[in-house]
């Protein structure tokens, strides 16, 4: 799976509060960020999608998708 960037659809403006582009993140930029944070760093969904909404440069990223990546990573060890 590869990154995707996808306009926020309009059933989720709300939740994201405002309008913009989405990431759809794959597991590579997942574990990119994971890499990427300091040893004993607590690693959560939302810090997932600070540091990959500022490495995109988007206004969001896919909570479900964030989580999907993370999981397909954790289960190839």
């Amino acid at each position: 799976m590869d990154d995707s960037i996808v306009p926020i659809p309009p059933e989720r403006v709300k939740f994201f509060g405002g309008t913009g582009r989405m990431l759809l993140p794959s597991p590579k930029s997942v574990a990119a960020v994971i890499d990427g944070l300091p040893e004993g760093t607590e690693v959560t969904v939302a810090l997932l999608r600070k540091h990959l909404a500022e490495a995109f440069g988007v206004e969001a990223v896919c909570p479900p998708t964030t989580r999907k990546a993370w999981r397909a990573l954790s289960e190839k060890t």
